[in-house]
């Protein structure tokens, strides 16, 4: 079974993106409304499904409402993946296997950076590649626009870090608790279109919270630049 989970704050942008491709998909729906932090939201979504039963074999999406889902093959190729790779358990479709103290995986170099996405904002719509297309398990962190998570790991206890607060860094966060859980976490190439002017590191609050993780990762003893290899490997 495939979930998804959804923060919702604009019924219009959701309904002309997300709504408008999801109708061919097999899925639970879960529009959480009302708070600000998507952490709270997110989590809100894992209580409510798991309120009923969660297998270890299902699949949680946590999609952007401003996302169009392009690929035609888009349930297939989660339900092929968290089948055929028991070790995965989180995948997204742009990131990165080396992030730098600075935060910013975004701005790492050509060779570091995975995946492709339709991206769009005011000015124009363009298809975005990193280097690296296909299928690469070795990420440290995945663009939270889609965060497919394997429900053992929620069954297991898996939450969005509620000590972080507003919009940003869950993905980071989140991809750093897969990891320490002893999980991989991969880029896939599944084709989706995201509308977003991708400003939001510019502002105090993402600096804030960007400071507040590093020295999180710190304290637990991690070293820059980070990569899977420093995650202990064996499932907890």
């Amino acid at each position: 079974m495939i979930y998804t989970i959804v923060a919702n704050n604009n019924n219009e942008i959701l309904n002309s993106y997300l709504l408008s491709s999801l109708k061919s998909v097999n899925t639970e729906l879960y529009l959480i409304k009302g708070k600000e932090n998507i952490y709270e939201k997110y989590n809100i979504g894992i209580d409510k499904i798991k309120s009923k039963i969660l297998n270890n074999d299902d699949i949680i999406c946590f999609i952007h409402e401003d996302v169009k889902i392009l690929d035609q093959y888009f349930e297939e190729k989660l339900n092929y993946i968290f089948k055929e790779k028991p070790n995965v358990g989180l995948c997204g479709v742009i990131g990165t296997n080396e992030l730098l103290e600075n935060g910013s995986w975004w701005i790492n170099s050509k060779e570091k950076k995975f995946g492709h996405i339709i991206q769009e904002n005011e000015k124009k719509i363009y298809h975005l590649f990193e280097k690296n297309v296909g299928y690469f398990e070795d990420m440290v962190i995945v663009d939270g626009l889609f965060l497919a998570i394997r429900g053992e790991l929620i069954n297991k206890g898996l939450r969005f870090n509620e000590s972080f607060k507003s919009f940003h860094l869950y993905d980071l966060t989140i991809c750093f608790q897969v990891l320490e859980m002893g999980y991989k976490i991969a880029c896939v190439d599944i084709l989706l279109q995201h509308k977003s002017p991708g400003l939001g590191f510019l502002t105090k609050e993402w600096v804030d919270m960007k400071d507040k993780f590093i020295s999180s990762v710190k304290n637990k003893g991690y070293k820059f630049p980070i990569t899977s290899k420093n995650f202990n490997k064996e499932k907890k």
